[in-house]
């Protein structure tokens, strides 16, 4: 454990010490459980909470392109959001470094497929935030740029999504 000291105006340690006093600790006993209590409920928030943006479950064939120019592999697109996509796809990525590579945080890659009702493909530039390995990979990734007219099908595509199912909760 150790020990941090803090200035505080006096109002805000006379406030510490009455809320101290109501709950029978001392007000450095009461601020350590405050802020544990403030971590506990930052940690379990689940990641639906932390999301900017909400996820549009599509379930469609994409294509991947890592920006080693060679690399291409089919993805499934899971979901996807206005800040970025879940993706399964298999881990050797179909490379032939000997390897088996897979992608890893960090990476970048283009990623082309087509939302559900609309045959125009949708291009994303994309980068790697997390991975999970098994039978198939399932990469979180970032929206980092997207060509104007793809992105204004996936903005009409998420808006009328969820406009569609408001009323269904």
């Amino acid at each position: 454990m150790r020990r941090i000291c803090l200035d505080l105006p006096d109002e805000l340690v006379g406030a510490v010490q009455k809320a101290a006093g109501r709950q029978g600790l001392s007000p450095p006993a009461w601020m350590a459980r405050t802020i544990q209590h403030a971590v506990d409920a930052e940690s379990n928030q689940t990641m639906e909470d932390r999301r900017r943006f909400p996820r549009i479950a599509v379930g469609v064939r994409g294509r991947m392109r890592l920006y080693d120019g060679e690399t291409t592999a089919h993805a499934a697109v899971e979901d996807v959001s206005l800040g970025g996509v879940l993706l399964s796809v298999k881990p050797d990525l179909g490379r032939n470094d000997g390897g088996g590579a897979s992608l890893k945080e960090g990476d970048v890659f283009d990623l082309v497929f087509s939302l559900p009702g609309n045959n125009r493909p949708v291009l994303l530039h994309c980068r790697v935030l997390r991975h999970t390995a098994g039978v198939h990979q399932h990469i979180g990734a970032q929206l980092v740029a997207a060509e104007w007219d793809s992105m204004a099908g996936l903005h009409t595509f998420v808006e009328n999504t969820i406009a569609a199912t408001a009323g269904t909760v």
